[in-house]
């Protein structure tokens, strides 16, 4: 299970999700969550944290902000415009789905 559909963008691409982030205990690594929480932190503000990517490098986040912490896309070839993705981390990991153009 790797592909979402945006909600609220009807006829809009399916996302695929290429990795998600790991946490570990080297503060300073690129691929990890802190690495890439530091990366995106200029574009996204302290609020929105990325936990995965897709193919492109478009990051997967939660938005803290909200008490549910709905999952958004961040596209950054359309000047990192913030898309809605699911309610909840619960309901985007639900959603998720195989692709079988993939299979």
């Amino acid at each position: 299970m790797d592909t979402i559909a945006p909600i609220g963008r009807p006829g809009v691409s399916e996302w695929a999700v290429d990795h998600f982030y790991h946490l570990d205990h080297d503060v300073e690594g690129f691929s990890n969550l802190w690495g890439q929480s530091a990366r995106w932190q200029e574009i996204l503000g302290s609020s929105l944290i990325p936990f995965a990517a897709d193919g492109g490098g478009n990051p997967f986040v939660l938005d803290l902000s909200f008490p549910t912490s709905p999952v958004r896309g961040c596209l950054h070839d359309e000047s990192f415009r913030i898309v809605d993705l699911a309610p909840s981390f619960e309901c985007f990991i639900d959603a998720l789905k195989m692709n079988p153009d993939y299979i």
